[in-house]
């Protein structure tokens, strides 16, 4: 309907949500909005990279057509793609779930990446880091199985802090193992710009980049459709701020693109710009 490449597919996400009658007006201005005024270079941010959490909503879905979309799509580590390949729930699935023929057949996983055969040998792993590229290689390789272990090893003497935050950001650490690294100020603020969310809820409240959080937002009626929370503040904002008001969309459509805070800010920015208050 509008050219993605300017903020268009956001915006078809929420014209989707305005009321029926008023669909076909808003579409036709935010088109001429964004004919007129395209995005030669977007701020560094609004790329619409998928938030680490997704990952995860994704896959608790335990549906195996979206655990092959995570699997093929190159953002998980070796470890998270073999536990898809064992055929492991992440939500509350009992038992291996069905794994499709070509994630099952493939090959393609690097020994000396999955996770380490001995405890003993990743606890020490973790203590010998230095630099946070190294402590991302080895806290890649921490498996489902392992978190206990991580846990138990950083309450009996902490890990480096490069250690504990390459932890904190795996975006299947589970909850009770983050909140043990919960121990710098600003820790939810510094997980929300490393991509962690508690929920698609609070990606809505706090996500950076109002385009991305709303692209994720938009995918996640496909990718997460049990996690549906965001969805009705959303539609709310857009039929209370937005409405039928043409020059209210028309601003939403030119501020979306360059957006860089969140998208209830975004909002209040076109209420100010299309009311003068």
């Amino acid at each position: 309907m509008f050219p993605h490449r300017d903020g268009g597919f956001e915006m078809e996400f929420l014209v989707s949500l305005a009321e029926p009658g008023h669909r076909e007006p808003v579409a036709r201005r935010v088109r001429e909005q964004l004919a007129d005024n395209p995005v030669t270079r977007l701020p560094w941010g609004t790329r619409t990279d998928v938030h680490a959490s997704a990952w995860i909503w994704t896959l608790q879905e335990d549906d195996p057509e979206l655990n092959a979309i995570v699997y093929r799509s190159g953002g998980a580590s070796a470890v998270l793609r073999d536990e898809i390949r064992r055929g492991l729930p992440f939500g509350k699935a009992r038992g291996p779930l069905h794994v499709l023929d070509e994630v099952r057949s493939d090959r393609d996983l690097r020994p000396e990446e999955l996770r380490f055969a001995d405890p003993a040998g990743l606890e020490a792993a973790l203590r010998a880091v230095t630099t946070m590229k190294a402590a991302k290689k080895v806290a890649c390789r921490v498996g489902r199985e392992d978190w206990g272990t991580v846990v138990r090893a950083d309450r009996n003497a902490p890990f480096p802090g490069y250690a504990r935050w390459a932890l904190a950001i795996r975006p299947d650490c589970p909850d009770w193992a983050r909140a043990g690294f919960d121990t710098v100020p600003g820790f939810t603020r510094r997980m929300r710009r490393a991509g962690i969310f508690d929920s698609p809820l609070d990606l809505l409240r706090h996500g950076r980049w109002a385009r991305n959080a709303l692209h994720v937002l938009h995918n996640g009626v496909v990718h997460f459709p049990s996690r549906p929370e965001a969805r009705a503040p959303l539609r709310q904002l857009v039929r209370e701020e937005l409405g039928a008001n043409l020059n209210s969309w028309a601003w939403m459509a030119y501020l979306l693109p360059r957006w860089t805070g969140t998208v209830p800010d975004l909002f209040d920015a076109v209420r100010r710009e299309s009311t003068g208050r």
